[in-house]
């Protein structure tokens, strides 16, 4: 397999040989904006989504405290990717300031509680 080292200034700033059987994308992980946020704008609030694959409900609050911790979220909801691609009822938790792990079931019930908590804290 050959390797292209090809890193463009532009889009169409060079043409991919057509002669090559196979290329190779290599990626750069790039920064988490959300880590920014507060940073930028300190009284912004900010609600951070944690989503994670086959976790209990304690790695997911961990997680969430976890996000909160380091990108200074007022709110982060967590949830579990596995029961929402089964077709199960989606579960998510809500971690505050307080640490604790409200679980709220049902999309509607979610997007509503989120909407709650935000005016709370607005309030």
């Amino acid at each position: 397999m050959a390797v292209l080292d090809y890193v463009p200034e532009t889009v169409t700033d060079q043409k991919i040989p057509s002669g090559q059987d196979e290329l190779v994308v290599r990626l750069v992980k790039t920064p988490k904006l959300i880590s920014l946020i507060k940073e930028l704008s300190p009284r912004t609030l900010l609600v951070g989504f944690k989503l994670e694959v086959d976790a209990h409900k304690d790695q997911l609050i961990e997680a969430a405290r976890a996000l909160m911790e380091r990108s200074h979220c007022d709110l982060v909801v967590a949830n579990d990717l596995a029961p929402i691609e089964a077709g199960q009822e989606h579960v998510a938790y809500l971690v505050d300031e307080s640490g604790v792990g409200d679980a709220i079931a049902g999309k509607e019930a979610i997007a509503d509680e989120i909407v709650q908590r935000i005016a709370r804290m607005l309030a």
